[in-house]
This record gives C-alpha cells, structure tokens and sequence, in this order.
C-alpha cells in the first residue's frame, strides 16, 4: 500500500498530455538512423552566422580520450558510443558533440567521430534519443558552419537527426528537454530551410518560455544551473537569429525580451565570486558560468545591467555587511516536473567575504542510488528534519511523490518569515522559520507547531574549508564567527560528503541541533 500511494502521489500531478506521450512512445518504436532520412534530394541548406564567443569546452582530445563529469576514459582501441560504466549521463555527454567544436583537434578527427557515431545510430548500437540528438543538431550545425562543410553523407544524417526530432518532441517530460528540442528543431529547420521545423520550433519556444521564464526572470525549474544552460541557449539563438534573412521581428523582440529576464535573475542570484547557489539540481563545471553569460549578452547588445528582485521564483538574496546569504521559500519545483527538485524547503546557503561557509550537499550523480537519493532529501539541507524523513517524498532519480508546499508569511528589507505543511499529513506538524538580518548577524528561529513529534533536528552544513569547534550549544567557526544556539537540546558533529561537482564528493562537517518546539539560532560574524 505504501509503494501504491508513492506511485499515486508521483502520477497524479503530471498533466494529461505527459502521460498520453508516455504511452505513445513506448508504442511508437525508435527506428535506424537513416530510416528518418529524406528519401528525395538532400534540400538545399542555408549557412547561418555565429559569433562564436565563448569558447567550446574542452572535454576530448585527438586521441580519443575524453573526460566528461569529472571522469575520464581513454577510447585507444575506438570509441565506444554505448559506454555506460560511468551511467548515462555520462554516455549522453558523449553523444552530445560538444568537443565537435574544439578546434585543437583535427576537423578530420572530428569528421570521423561523427561519421562513427552516425553509423552506431544506424545499426543500433545505440538509440536515438531526443535530448541528445538536441545537443548534437545544434553543434553539428555550428561546426558545419564555421567549416562550410558540404559532406553529402553528414548532411543526410543530420538532417535524419531533425526530422527524428520533430516527430519525438519530449512532450511526455516537459520543462528544459521541450526546450532544448525546441532550440534544435529551430536551428535545423533555418540551416535545411524547412519551414515545417521552423513553425514549430518558434511555436513551442513561444509557448515554453511564456510559462518556464517566470516573472522575477527565474526559470521556473528553480536549478539555477539549468537557468543558465537555457539561458545559454537562448542567446546562442538570439545570436545566429539576428542575422538569419527570414527573422521575424516580433519573435525576435520576444526572445530578446525573454533573455534579459534571465540575465536579470542571474545576476541577482549570483555571488559576488561568481558563483550561483547551488540549489535543487546545479553543480559547478557544467555550464557557462554568470560571468560568461553577461559578457556574451553583452556581445549581442543585449541589457545587462538590470538585477531583478527575486520574487516568484521563491528565492530571497540577502547581502550585509561582509555576506550574502540566498534563502529558499519555493515550492520544489512545478508540480508536473519537479524532476530537478530537492526536499529543501526553508534552506538557505550563506558566502562570508567572498566564500562559502554554509552550503548544501549538493548534486554529484543522477543515478538512481544511495547517493542521489541522500543528496536530494531534507537530510542534505540546511533546515529542519522531523523524524528522520524529508518534507517531500523524493524517489528514484528524478521522481516526487507527496511534496511541500511553501507559504511566505511575511517578508521585509531585513527580515523574512515562512512555513511549509510536508510533514502535516504524516505527523500533524508544521515548520516554519524566520529570518532576521543585519551587518554582522543573522538570527534563524525555528518553530515545529502541532502535535508531540518524535525529534526535531536543524542542520547546518559547512564547507569543507570551514573548520569548527563545539563547546555546549555555542560553536566558533574559523575565521568566520560563532553560533549560539538557544533552546537547543544538544549540538552534535557528523561528516557529510560535500558535492564539489559530479562524481567528486569531499569530507565536511555538518552540524546537527536537537530541539524540541522552538530553536533560536544566532549566528555572528566576525
């Protein structure tokens, strides 16, 4: 019964058109690569223009070794496009083709890689699949492009790639994968001067990014690393789109509009070093980083200079004195996609003077694991556990089942105050928090209301850098400040592994206060 209703609760908030496309395609069998070839002439493609500002990330070299998420693997005997000993992501970096576009290696070199990867799509050593072939649409275009290639072979195959795509828009998923179809069904509808794909990539990007980009710029998945791969993707497009000869101005406009948004966000979740809070699904090394990103809008003339209040993302960024500290008061993420969500409800990260002191244990695996399932509950939060359970029923790798709902119930300058009702149904109690701020402080009283629970535990998680020393309820912090803890039970000490990007985990301290109904935490800085 119990596995019935986690199942119940995960299905009953997808929307009806999700499940219709579950259903299509585990019917609608993937076919061959060359079976979604154009059985006519190859059409007439259309060189379009990138600025080519950022740079290709280096993730291979010309001998065919390649390291992807912090794991590397040496093809010296030829690649091996199903490799799965590192887990899919993994295997999906390697179809993406992003070292197609490293010019240290050999075109040639790049050329066969392609060609190989190709051929294992057509005699099925690997699937097709939508959010790879995405991402190998869109680089294999750019290379194309910046080589004025004309390889009769490699365009069949790719234009096979597109129409693959139209016919398998990741409907059934939503979120950032219709994105980054969308993104490629445009671009490779202008490069083939199909309008068929180019109707339907402006129209789905229409219609995504009105409900995904939400009004304070947020992208509304709430990973502020996937903000900026879609932000990426959106000034890629804003990039070749101003010059492409078909542009139509009011979808330009829109683009345009829906970008600076997203920069606005960025720039006001951002830490002052550069780095973004690495809340629900994001980890370092993935992406461009916000510094990147401004300076590539900026290239495009795009306004940059505009910070948003954060507001319906359900994020709140504090900054006084000599710290910033970004505070989460969002739901886990949209109802039918909250894939990349984290049991995380009331958490908060804090930099002192340009570093990180409290953080969370972030994300280094999408693997239905031991691992994934830890980094994505309560436990590896900095808020409040009750009865040793998260808020939200987080399963699998990407599933949610019963989940917290956030009530912001009062908020100021200095000050903010919210609850959330994830452990109602299982234990009659609420937990609610509040913040207080000023130059040199910070004060977290916590509050557990209803009836009797079992035990309440705060935690506070440092960065491996921050080393502590607990004497009572009062604990000093190196080079940072000290804590106090009012009401609290007891203050006990525990090792968690920090997530410093995907497959890399490093030892740290994470603080855990005992208290029954109310806990004042007074944090000082020095």
């Amino acid at each position: 019964m119990k596995k019935l209703s986690l199942y119940f609760n995960t299905v009953r908030h997808l929307r009806i058109r999700q499940v219709v496309y579950q259903v299509i395609y585990r019917l609608l069998k993937v076919k061959p690569l060359l079976a979604y070839a154009d059985k006519g002439s190859l059409a007439q493609t259309k060189a379009l223009l990138f600025s080519d500002y950022l740079p290709a990330p280096s993730c291979a070299t010309g001998i065919g070794q390649f390291n992807f998420l912090n794991k590397e693997v040496n093809f010296s005997q030829g690649i091996d496009w199903s490799y799965a000993n590192h887990g899919k992501l993994w295997n999906y970096n390697l179809q993406y083709g992003y070292y197609l576009l490293q010019e240290e290696i050999p075109l040639a070199t790049r050329l066969q890689w392609l060609a190989n990867l190709h051929d294992s799509l057509n005699n099925n050593t690997i699937i097709l699949e939508p959010y790879p072939v995405s991402i190998r649409v869109m680089n294999t275009i750019r290379l194309i492009c910046r080589h004025h290639i004309h390889d009769r072979e490699l365009l069949t195959a790719l234009q096979a790639e597109v129409s693959f795509l139209s016919g398998r828009i990741e409907y059934h998923l939503l979120a950032n994968h219709v994105l980054e179809n969308a993104f490629a069904l445009l671009m490779g509808g202008a490069f083939f001067d199909h309008d068929e794909w180019i109707e339907a990539g402006c129209k789905i990007l229409t219609e995504q990014l009105k409900e995904q980009v939400l009004n304070d710029g947020g992208h509304y998945e709430l990973s502020p690393m996937y903000h900026q791969i879609i932000l990426y993707r959106l000034l890629e497009l804003i990039d070749w789109y101003q010059a492409y000869d078909r542009r139509e101005e009011a979808f330009f406009d829109y683009i345009c509009r829906k970008a600076t948004l997203m920069l606005g966000w960025l720039r006001s979740i951002t830490f002052s070093s550069n780095e973004i809070p690495y809340l629900n699904d994001s980890a370092p090394f993935i992406t461009y980083d916000t510094k990147s990103l401004i300076d590539y809008a900026a290239n495009l003339k795009l306004n940059t200079a505009s910070a948003l209040a954060l507001s319906e993302s359900g994020y709140r960024k504090f900054e006084r004195g000599s710290y910033e500290c970004v505070v989460d008061v969002a739901d886990i993420g949209p109802e039918y996609q909250a894939g990349h969500g984290h049991a995380d409800a009331l958490s908060f990260i804090l930099h002192y003077k340009g570093a990180p002191v409290f953080v969370e244990a972030g994300t280094s695996t999408y693997e239905a694991d031991a691992v994934r399932s830890y980094e994505r509950s309560t436990a590896a939060h900095n808020t409040v556990v009750v009865n040793n359970t998260s808020q939200s029923e987080v399963w699998g790798s990407f599933r949610v089942g019963d989940r917290a709902q956030v009530t912001i119930l009062s908020e100021s300058e200095n000050e903010l105050k919210a609850e959330h009702d994830g452990y109602s149904k299982r234990f009659g109690v609420r937990h609610s928090r509040s913040f207080s701020f000023d130059n040199t402080s910070v004060i977290i009283v916590d509050e557990i209301a209803g009836r009797a629970q079992t035990e309440a535990v705060a935690l506070f998680h440092l960065h491996p850098n921050v080393a502590c020393q607990v004497e009572g309820n009062t604990v000093y912090l190196d080079n940072v400040g000290m804590m106090n803890f009012l009401n609290g039970l007891r203050v006990e000490t525990a090792t968690y592994n920090f997530s410093s990007g995907f497959n890399t985990r490093i030892p740290a301290t994470v603080l855990k206060v005992i208290f029954e109904d109310k806990l004042n935490t007074q944090i000082e800085l020095t």
